[in-house]
């Protein structure tokens, strides 16, 4: 085999661990803010180095009477939308010391984007135009907060998926509980979460 062709398969073999890297984080950063905004995940999985998906159990905003409740709901959910994107971009300014996000990075988060647009649509979260926008950048700002609060449960979560692929409730509540340094935080939110 040829130097050239042994380049290209190295240089394939780290693109394809950072897909999956990158993914694992991005899943880990959903998981986390969707448990601080006590929304249950139940179950977490990389499908392929570029795609993963997490389910998770949350009240029902087009159930709910009350405009206010709704309004809350609706959030919670474009705060768990918003949290993969930043998750990975802690990530990538981590590891590439640089502020400066590719557009590859966006593109993975292409559904998130859209689906926070339509609930901030849907629900007139704020006014279109420079409103949304005011308001996308406020809330990116206080996930980037959060997320780099928890930055290690982050790291636990996406250690985790990337040896398991797949994870549970229970998986996640077990790796948090036992290993986070924010243990007391992490009951409380468990215990919360065990009565609904």
């Amino acid at each position: 085999m040829n130097k050239r062709v042994q380049t290209n398969r190295i240089v394939q073999t780290i693109v394809a661990d950072y897909d999956i890297l990158s993914t694992a984080y991005h899943e880990s950063a959903h998981i986390v803010i969707s448990l601080i905004n006590c929304f249950k995940v139940c179950i977490a999985k990389i499908n392929s180095p570029k795609s993963g998906e997490i389910e998770y159990d949350r009240p029902d905003p087009y159930l709910e009477k009350s405009r206010r409740i709704q309004k809350k709901i609706v959030k919670k959910e474009i705060e768990v939308k918003f949290a993969g994107f930043i998750g990975e971009s802690i990530l990538y300014e981590n590891l590439h010391l640089t502020k400066s996000v590719p557009r590859s990075i966006k593109n993975g988060a292409f559904y998130d984007f859209k689906e926070s647009s339509r609930l901030i649509r849907d629900f007139s979260i704020s006014a279109p135009g420079k409103k949304t926008f005011s308001y996308k950048r406020n809330v990116k700002k206080k996930i980037k907060k959060k997320l780099l609060t928890y930055w290690r449960d982050v790291v636990l979560i996406a250690n985790l998926l990337l040896k398991k692929n797949n994870l549970t409730y229970k998986s996640i509540k077990n790796c948090l509980i036992k290993f986070s340094s924010k243990k007391t935080f992490w009951k409380r939110i468990f215990l919360f979460l065990d009565k609904r």
